[in-house]
């Protein structure tokens, strides 16, 4: 006898027949409406009638409201007044807010105390455009990709111990709520339309948070019926990073095919949510996370030298600004412990963030920690990679001895080394000063002293590779020594009369920097990503520290003088360098890094040929090519101490280069 099996979710609704094929059956296939074929997990349970405790005039906390939204409701609103956001002690409102309340107006002074946005609210015609191209992006998605298939995937890459960098604790609450509210709408021919009013309708309205509220209870505002193009937007971002740690997932990709596709469609999913969470003006946790979160992923699809990135951080500090969480009374304002943890770990993510772009582009940072309470998370003993500290008694300003690697421990460290490099920042324009040496010996004292207080489990000890650790543990020890080596080595940089003369420390620094980024090359297939990727390091890490080691060995080969000169192992680790990045497994013509990468890889190939030219040379063999002083000087005046684009350039037209 055969057992009754389950039809899918439009077919039952239709009451077609159906082939029950998984993951998407035959007509949801042929009929181009794979991404809403889903099965129900208790098909033959009768579902009761969901009831609600709430009020008539609060619809939407009940769960048994339609979702399909009617036209009079079709238009969502937002505030008819820009929300103010934090109100510093310059503005009038601090000040007006220490006048006495009188019998008149004491209903003002409380509002210009804590400055409220207005009830009255406006239809948003202007924004539907917007709205019906969200709906589109997303029906082009679920056409081409089953949600159940990108649910698979991100669960998959969760389960590898990777997550969000700072969204990680609210995407596992999230992933279940995707399809609750699209199951009831896939029969109607303008499903996407009706799904895209249902999440901007939620959005619309406001997170609210007190000091007794739970990780829990913070989550269901915006999850199963509640679920908001915010909740949508950090799962495909999920997706889009899975996609690229999980280099093969048979119902969606495989290695060439369909990837690239599935991202630039989550992309456009992805960028819709967060316009449209910016254009309702509500001011918000969730709406940080996604903009952070929204940003990582434009360094990934866009590459790190995008304006387009370059612009996100700006946004992202901008909403640090607003929400007053570069203050300690406004980080902790109405917050529970884990919800002022995940403040501060926004804070610390993308106050480093925006120093390492400075100085990746050579730009000035727009984050400045003089105008800010400098606060960083905590690192409680936990057995979680992403864990937020729930007991106000982990809450401490030092390292707990017991924490372990996890991505909060990995924002508290780079925002540390952050600090001291906005300080290198400003060291750099003040050589001239009378203090300059007695700032640099400062700094560095500074950075020794927080290597000596970091614990020894963060600390990589020997080899990469002989490290008894799990691919968390490995990828988060080499990322807290290339950020240390990082401030080691741009203090040593700064210091320098001109980088073209490199000092004997900082080409040992770029040493050690260039052999942890090789290490992690050759075993990428066995690590996870906990927090950085492996792009990210070898374009702000390795790069500039090749660039070191290629201008000690150009400067030996034209002075006459004692120069430092690199170890020979380092030369080995260029060459595995150059062989990896042109093997095209590690960086492909398609990557947004490319063409910076191939102009460094076009120099260290030509210096590698010179050095094996000369070697079998021999001794005593004249140099088929004169060099003079004066080329070299005027190489040196080329340089940027950045190493950007314009260094490979300028590198690779020395007269050294040109046999």
């Amino acid at each position: 006898m055969i057992s009754r099996q389950p039809a899918c979710e439009p077919c039952r609704k239709s009451k077609l027949a159906c082939d029950h094929t998984h993951p998407v059956c035959t007509r949801c296939r042929t009929s181009n409406r794979a991404g809403l074929c889903l099965y129900r997990s208790t098909p033959f349970k009768r579902k009761r009638p969901l009831t609600s405790n709430k009020s008539p005039e609060e619809p939407r906390s009940s769960p048994s409201r339609d979702p399909l939204l009617t036209p009079s409701a079709r238009s969502s609103r937002r505030q008819r007044y820009p929300n103010p956001g934090y109100i510093g002690s310059s503005s009038h409102v601090a000040i007006f807010s220490h006048i006495p309340p009188t019998a008149s107006d004491q209903t003002v002074a409380p509002q210009l105390a804590e400055p409220t946005a207005p009830t009255t609210t406006v239809d948003m015609n202007d924004d539907d455009v917007l709205l019906q191209r969200a709906a589109d992006a997303t029906r082009l998605l679920l056409a081409h990709a089953p949600l159940q298939s990108m649910k698979d995937l991100v669960n998959l890459w969760l389960s590898s111990g990777a997550n969000l960098a700072l969204g990680g604790a609210l995407l596992e609450n999230t992933i279940d709520s995707i399809d609750l509210a699209l199951t009831s709408m896939s029969t109607n021919a303008n499903w996407h339309r009706h799904y895209a009013e249902f999440l901007l309708r939620n959005s619309a309205q406001a997170l609210h948070s007190n000091s007794s509220l739970t990780l829990a209870e913070f989550c269901a505002q915006f999850t199963e019926h509640n679920i908001r193009w915010e909740t949508l937007g950090l799962f495909v971002l999920a997706v889009i990073r899975a996609s690229y740690d999980v280099p093969y997932f048979a119902p969606l990709y495989s290695k060439d095919h369909g990837i690239y596709d599935l991202r630039k469609r989550c992309f456009r999913v992805a960028n819709c949510a967060l316009e449209i969470a910016l254009s309702l003006d509500q001011l918000n946790d969730l709406q940080l996370v996604l903009q952070y979160e929204n940003l990582i992923v434009h360094s990934y699809i866009a590459g790190d030298q995008s304006y387009q990135y370059w612009r996100r951080l700006g946004d992202g500090i901008a909403s640090i600004f607003a929400l007053g969480y570069h203050q300690t009374n406004g980080l902790e304002r109405n917050a529970p412990v884990f919800l002022q943890e995940l403040r501060r770990t926004a804070f610390a993510r993308i106050f480093s963030a925006d120093k390492n772009m400075a100085i990746f582009l050579g730009r000035p940072p727009r984050m400045p920690r003089h105008f800010c309470d400098f606060q960083i998370p905590s690192a409680p003993a936990g057995t979680s990679h992403w864990d937020l500290s729930s007991d106000p008694s982990e809450i401490t300003p030092d390292w707990s001895p017991a924490a372990v690697p996890s991505y909060v421990a990995e924002s508290r460290w780079s925002a540390l080394c952050a600090s001291l490099k906005e300080d290198i920042l400003y060291l750099q324009r003040d050589k001239k000063s009378d203090h300059f040496t007695d700032l640099a010996s400062i700094i560095q004292a500074q950075a020794e002293r927080l290597w000596d207080e970091l614990p020894r489990q963060f600390r990589l000890e020997g080899s990469l590779k002989e490290t008894t650790k799990d691919g968390f543990e490995r990828d988060s020890l080499a990322s807290f020594q290339l950020n240390h080596l990082h401030v080691l080595f741009l203090l040593r940089l700064v210091v320098l009369p001109s980088p073209a003369t490199p000092s004997q420390e900082l080409v040992t620094l770029a040493e050690q920097i260039l052999a942890t980024v090789v290490a992690l090359i050759m075993l990428r297939d066995q690590l996870t990503n906990s927090g950085t990727s492996l792009m990210w390091k070898i374009v702000h890490y390795g790069l500039p520290a090749a660039g070191i080691i290629l201008l000690a060995v150009l400067n030996q080969r034209c002075s006459s003088a004692p120069v430092p000169a690199p170890h020979p192992r380092a030369i080995q680790n260029l060459t595995v360098l150059a062989a990896e990045l042109s093997g095209g497994s590690v960086v492909q013509l398609q990557d947004p890094n490319y063409d910076l990468i191939s102009r460094a890889l076009s120099t260290i190939h030509n210096m590698l040929d010179s050095i094996t030219a000369d070697a079998l040379r021999g001794p005593g063999a004249p140099s088929p090519r004169t060099t003079t002083l004066a080329d070299w000087e005027e190489f040196q005046s080329q340089l940027s101490w950045d190493l950007d684009l314009g260094f490979w350039q300028n590198l690779a037209d020395t007269p050294f280069l040109g046999d």
